[in-house]
């Protein structure tokens, strides 16, 4: 009778560890997880900046070449002075 009882208590404790397991690797895998999506934003906030800052630098070597004065091709409307004749 004590020999049915302690193997099933051993039997609920060796359970109880499994589960334990499961949850810590989980877990582990969780953060690990959630670790690399921090980094992954972070190497975009990175390049974010990174292509912000070249183009502040191309815009400021472009006002130096040109005296301060430029247009910006893509924004540029020049109306057709010519008529409607």
């Amino acid at each position: 009778m004590f020999d049915a009882a302690a193997d099933r208590q051993k039997k609920q404790a060796d359970e109880r560890r499994k589960e334990a397991r499961k949850r810590l690797l989980k877990q582990q895998q969780d953060d690990a997880k959630a670790k690399e999506m921090a980094a992954q934003r972070e190497a975009k906030e990175v390049e974010f900046l990174r292509q912000k800052r070249l183009a502040e630098e191309e815009r400021e070597e472009r006002l130096y070449r040109t005296g301060g004065v430029f247009f910006e091709r893509e924004f540029l409307v020049v109306p057709d002075s010519r008529g409607d004749d």
